[in-house]
């Protein structure tokens, strides 16, 4: 499933519910290592690498699974289309799962994937809330694939904003 921006209600920083459309399911993630032993091209032994995940929904009204723990996805990007998606560790191990990291700079902590700060916003539908995030590593707006080509690409920084601490020992991977 691929990852997408959506307006945030001022007052909460929450995903905005927009009258006609709910609020989707926010993104709630932490870091990870990813298993060596699922990564091909890595031997072993190999310094992990960080990944990330996030919970997932399970319907539209169920985040928790049936043993009441939270469901949680790989995020990675795609290797062929460069999209960002999350998905079980099985699908995401075929593609670039990070390593994953945060900067540090006066205006805040901003997402990167293997060492840049180099996400974009790629405009997949017209009207202000198709805006899917990308990873372009060449720092191109991702000329070198169809979407740059055809579509609108936007440089975009995705700031860390802290929630509660998760006990992970409650956590469920997939």
């Amino acid at each position: 499933m691929q990852l997408y921006l959506w307006p945030k209600n001022p007052e909460t920083s929450r995903p905005a519910d927009l009258g006609d459309q709910p609020a989707p399911h926010e993104f709630t993630g932490f870091y990870l290592p990813f298993p060596v032993s699922d990564l091909p091209e890595r031997p072993i032994p190999a310094r992990p690498v960080l990944g990330l995940v996030s919970t997932i929904p399970q319907s539209s009204s169920d985040l928790y699974s049936s043993s009441g723990k939270p469901k949680l996805n790989w995020i990675y990007a795609d290797k062929d289309t460069m999209e960002l998606k999350y998905g079980p560790r099985v699908e995401a191990r075929e593609h670039v799962v990070g390593p994953w990291d945060w900067t540090e700079d006066e205006e805040g902590a901003g997402l990167m994937l293997d060492g840049e700060e180099s996400l974009v916003a790629v405009e997949e539908k017209r009207g202000g809330l198709g805006w899917a995030l990308y990873w372009d590593p060449d720092d191109n707006r991702l000329k070198d694939y169809e979407v740059g080509r055809k579509k609108r690409v936007l440089r975009c920084s995705l700031e860390r904003r802290m929630v509660v601490e998760i006990d992970e020992s409650k956590l469920l991977m997939e």
